[in-house]
């Protein structure tokens, strides 16, 4: 049994830092059909272009988990439901089994408090260590801000958002934290007994990754090459 991992799909009707992102559903879909996998999780950032026939298309195939980041058609997101109606978002501090694995989901990312009032709303560092403390020995814990880790420092530079990532680790600990907001390809790194994955599913890069429950495996795949399969944690 597979769970299919995604993030920063950047569905647009124009270009996205340099790219064209409007073909970005058809590859989504693209993979949905070729793995087949049980369940789908997004990690934030799917961009605008969403309509509602759009979703349903995906829910029609895949039972999908989601969670925001901060380009994303809130108002949308929020009124999607998947085949059995319950709602593809996930609250923050929410804890959904999939796969027999606990999942905990946090939306967003972090900002000041000057910040918190855009389209897609901003959190501060003391609601993200909140949810985590509901999160404590999850299996997975899904963000779209990622923790600071090695190699991190080539793509973004360290804000109030990774560092305390790392404070949420620490208090969740998770076997595998799996997250996105960077443009990376994807990184894998050990902090502590908790793996990191950070994925960019943007047409730029077209990673993604699929969680192979059966075997305990992580494979990272790059389009329809899989370039990196690591062991799940005890």
């Amino acid at each position: 049994m597979t769970i299919l991992v995604v993030s920063d799909l950047h569905y647009e009707m124009g270009h996205f830092h340099g790219t064209f992102e409007y073909a970005a559903l058809e590859w989504l879909l693209s993979i949905i059909k070729r793995i087949e996998p049980s369940g789908l999780v997004g990690l934030g950032d799917w961009g605008t272009a969403w309509k509602e026939e759009d979703w349903k298309t995906v829910t029609g195939l895949v039972h999908v988990h989601a969670i925001y980041g901060n380009h994303d058609n809130i108002a949308l997101l929020t009124k999607i439901k998947n085949q059995d109606g319950n709602l593809v978002l996930a609250r923050d501090g929410e804890i959904r089994t999939i796969q027999n694995l606990k999942f905990g989901f946090i939306n967003g990312i972090i900002a000041e408090n000057t910040l918190r009032m855009k389209p897609v709303p901003r959190k501060i560092r003391q609601d993200f260590l909140g949810y985590a403390g509901r999160l404590k020995g999850v299996d997975v814990l899904c963000t779209h801000e990622s923790p600071l880790v090695p190699g991190l420092e080539k793509h973004i530079h360290p804000s109030v958002g990774t560092t305390t990532m790392g404070e949420v680790l620490e208090r969740v600990l998770p076997r595998i934290s799996l997250s996105g907001h960077v443009r990376s390809g994807h990184i894998v790194s050990k902090l502590g007994s908790i793996l990191s994955v950070i994925i960019d599913s943007s047409q730029a890069s077209r990673h993604f990754i699929v969680l192979d429950t059966s075997s305990k495996q992580i494979e990272v795949h790059s389009d329809a090459q899989r370039i990196e399969t690591i062991p799940f944690p005890n």
